[in-house]
């Protein structure tokens, strides 16, 4: 297999774009970056880029091959969040596949602490996020703003991981293109892929396959997709449910390749535990598993913050949106593995091991505690001083999740009094920290919470 180290063809890069008819990009974020020193920018990329096709069986082990196959022109969007001072910038600049299940783009993995000196690049790399689904007329990019994006093109879903890989090398090395630099001249240290859900899928299949050809990101991070691998077929991956179809992406199940040359850390809640418990594996040094119990696909908080984005913009939102979900959150967890991952880089010093979810090989349910919640897995605080039961699934939304709420009675017996359940939750909080699964600045967070919560009734 013929390797390349980075884009096969030069790309022209246009921007920062200005102007349609709303005057925004696409999904932008809601919160006031200026006042943190950060800009956001959109770029319109265009190029060529290739397709591969499987050189061997898409095993469940991951060692997977794959052969160039064919190429074709695109031109697609970038948004990039950086600092406005190259002072602040820290060198680690996560770039994401963008979800588009929802039939546009979605920003599902932007790290909480972006404004502590991160840089941020979300890549439109699926067509279905520019054209939007057949059944949901106007909900696409393209059709949301014309004016703005008539001219974007991508031909199908195999591009997308040539496009990431041209992506990369764009922000790596502004030479490689024509145009401005998409990090307005700042130069990374680590370029993160990552990609959640649906992504996640396109994400872990270029772990297996692609970055072994291309040598493009210093650490890769498949989340909540569950173990589950995109294919290269040129054919949609996800499908428009509304359309007749079970709206789930084409892939396969496997692990992550035992020869893997650089860092990839998957991160997965309850929701997947079970899915993924065929693909299980051991933790390497160059791999790092970790399992969020309670936590679910799309808990409360991030659904409440993509629903206000897709409100804001005037795209309809699935029904899925609306669900209460769980409250345990993923993004806090997935946040302290970003600065995992640049310690890792840099010092060879992998994340912490934490076991998964208990389950029950009789049975295959997940273990459960006399609450009803998970057994093994990240410890949040969430499960070590509960006030509720949560549970990664829901029975009329499977990805939500759901929170019960202890009855005032087994508050009390739990809690005797508030300053006793503020102070579990202040040293549970402090020993996830301890742990590495939240950032120290979450612990106040918790703390904060715990206080104005009326524990006990």
């Amino acid at each position: 297999v013929t390797t390349t180290p980075y884009p096969a063809w030069s790309a022209d890069v246009e921007g920062p774009i200005v102007g349609g008819i709303h005057g925004w990009p696409f999904g932008s974020a809601l919160d006031d970056g200026a006042s943190h020193g950060y800009v956001e920018e959109e770029f319109f990329v265009s190029g060529e880029a290739i397709r591969y096709r499987p050189a061997n069986e898409l095993s469940p082990q991951g060692d997977w091959a794959v052969l160039r196959h064919s190429a074709s022109i695109y031109r697609t969007r970038v948004v990039v969040r950086r600092p406005s001072e190259p002072a602040r910038f820290n060198g680690t600049v996560v770039v994401e596949w963008v979800n588009v299940s929802a039939g546009y783009d979605i920003n599902l993995a932007v790290p909480p602490s972006l404004f502590d000196g991160l840089a941020y690049v979300a890549v439109s790399a699926q067509p279905a996020g520019l054209y939007g689904f057949p059944s949901v007329p106007g909900n696409g990019v393209m059709a949301w703003d014309p004016q703005r994006y008539a001219s974007l093109d991508l031909p199908d879903d195999a591009i997308g991981y040539d496009l990431f890989t041209q992506i990369a090398g764009m922000l790596r090395n502004p030479d490689t293109h024509r145009g401005p630099a998409l990090l307005g001249g700042l130069i990374p240290r680590h370029l993160i892929g990552v990609g959640a859900s649906q992504s996640g899928t396109r994400v872990l299949a270029y772990a297996n396959a692609i970055q072994p050809l291309t040598h493009a990101f210093d650490a890769l991070m498949p989340l909540v997709c569950a173990g589950m691998a995109a294919d290269f077929d040129t054919a949609l991956a996800h499908p428009d449910s509304a359309a007749g179809h079970r709206g789930h992406s084409r892939a396969v199940l496997t692990q992550v390749r035992g020869d893997a040359q650089i860092p990839v850390m998957a991160i997965n809640t309850e929701t997947e535990a079970l899915h993924y418990l065929p693909a299980r594996q051991s933790d390497s040094e160059r791999f790092r598993y970790w399992e969020i119990p309670g936590a679910s696909h799309a808990p409360r908080v991030q659904l409440e913050a993509i629903l206000a984005v897709a409100q804001r913009d005037g795209v309809r939102e699935p029904a899925w949106m609306r669900a209460q979900g769980s409250n345990v959150m993923w993004l806090p967890t997935f946040d302290a593995a970003i600065g995992h991952l640049k310690r890792w880089i840099d010092e060879d010093q992998p994340p912490s091991v934490h076991p998964p979810i208990e389950v029950n090989v009789a049975d295959g349910a997940i273990i459960r505690d006399e609450f009803g919640n998970a057994l093994g897995g990240v410890r949040l605080p969430e499960l070590e001083v509960p006030i509720a039961t949560h549970v990664g699934t829901n029975s009329q939304y499977e990805l939500t999740g759901t929170t019960t709420p202890f009855s005032p009675d087994t508050l009390r017996r739990l809690y005797p009094t508030h300053a006793d359940y503020v102070r579990r939750v202040a040293a549970a909080a402090t020993t996830a920290a301890a742990a590495g699964v939240i950032l120290p600045r979450r612990v106040e967070a918790y703390h904060r919470q715990a206080q104005y919560a009326k524990v006990p009734p």
